[in-house]
């Protein structure tokens, strides 16, 4: 428990690929009292070319604050997009 504040950007995005992109990681907070953020929160899955027949972007990753007092976010981006592809990736979530 505790307070957490965060003031910088927090990438966990999947790398791009030839015939699939990578998945997105996760960016995580988890079981403080209160947390605010002024920062991207970013878990986007990589990219392929979507023009390639047969190509798969990642999937999003996962953004989870758990805070049992309130979570202030301040920040420009939360985000947890799929990847493009011929065949999009699956979008991550978002839980604030």
């Amino acid at each position: 428990s505790g307070k957490l504040i965060n003031e910088s950007d927090l990438f966990a995005v999947g790398g791009n690929g030839d015939l699939k992109g990578g998945n997105g990681g996760n960016v995580v907070f988890a079981s403080m009292t209160s947390a605010s953020n002024s920062a991207d929160l970013i878990a986007d899955g990589g990219d392929t070319d979507p023009l390639v027949a047969g190509t798969i972007g990642g999937a999003g990753g996962d953004v989870t604050v758990t805070a049992s007092d309130g979570f202030t976010n301040t920040g420009l981006l939360i985000s947890a997009l799929g990847g493009t592809g011929d065949t999009p990736g699956l979008p991550g979530t978002v839980t604030p």
